[in-house]
């Protein structure tokens, strides 16, 4: 199991996986790296852009834009890879065919509810094959003045994400 150091949280999350595992048979080692080795480039043949690992645990966060994001987290087009020069985010290496398709599709589909219905398959077969496991959510903590109004909490992005909609009283 690969992750890095200097996450206390980060750290005693694989001791409990290497325990509960090792309960039905697996021997994990854990092999944490700095930071800024883990989230190197292919140049750099960092463990999670090479796929130098059995199982890679870190924490991350979602983009701006959710389908770039989701795009390349999932779609086989960015696997990294020698042919494309490490470029992308697909680390679990996962290939599913009608993923790529929905992924596509949804990138140019103009109807929410069709885009909706695409990413709800995406994450059914997510849910199915578990090329990734969601362990949790940080929950973030802010403190706002109650003169500030239009603020919209998301677990998709940061505190001012929509800013735009926000006003004093």
């Amino acid at each position: 199991m690969v992750g890095y150091t200097d996450f206390r949280l980060l750290e005693q999350t694989e001791l409990v996986i290497a325990d509960l595992l090792a309960d039905i048979g697996f021997d994990i080692e854990v092999r944490n790296v700095e930071q800024s080795v883990l989230f190197g480039g292919w140049s750099d043949r960092a463990a999670r852009k090479i796929g130098d690992f059995d199982i890679l645990i870190y924490d991350t966060g979602a983009g701006i834009n959710p389908q770039i994001h989701v795009f390349d987290l999932l779609h086989s087009s960015r696997i990294p890879s020698e042919e494309n020069a490490g470029a992308g985010g697909n680390y679990s290496r996962w290939a599913n065919d009608r993923t790529d398709e929905l992924l596509s599709a949804a990138a140019g589909e103009p109807s929410l509810n069709e885009r909706r219905a695409a990413y709800c398959e995406v994450a059914e077969l997510v849910n199915e094959e578990l090329p990734q496991v969601y362990l949790y959510q940080f929950q973030d903590g802010h403190t706002l003045a109650n003169r500030l109004q239009g603020v919209t909490p998301s677990t998709w992005a940061g505190i001012s994400w929509d800013i735009e909609n926000w006003w004093l009283e």
